[in-house]
């Protein structure tokens, strides 16, 4: 499914939080898919609630209006993110 504006909607279905194993595979398969053909993708009917969302947002907004150095700043630590150039989606 795709939104208005052309970039992936996915549905979290219900049967994804009572431990249907072909709807987590699927979903696994549909994100994996996003990741490596469109680079973003929005997942609906999850549980996080709309302030939470609207604060993150608002978060993500202030961050990436920083000047590329304040941005480089920022302690990544040890991180878990590997590029997908590592091919880390293959292994999914």
């Amino acid at each position: 499914m795709l939104h208005r504006s052309g970039y992936p909607l996915i549905p979290l279905l219900p049967e994804f939080y009572h431990s249907d194993a072909a709807s987590r595979s699927e979903l696994v398969e549909e994100v994996k898919n996003c990741c490596l053909h469109n680079g973003f993708f929005q997942i609906t009917g999850h549980k996080v609630p709309v302030d939470l969302q609207k604060k993150m947002m608002d978060w993500n907004k202030k961050f990436f209006s920083l000047p590329l150095e304040e941005k480089n700043k920022v302690n990544k630590g040890e991180s878990t993110i590997t590029p997908v150039s590592k091919n880390v989606l293959t292994y999914l």
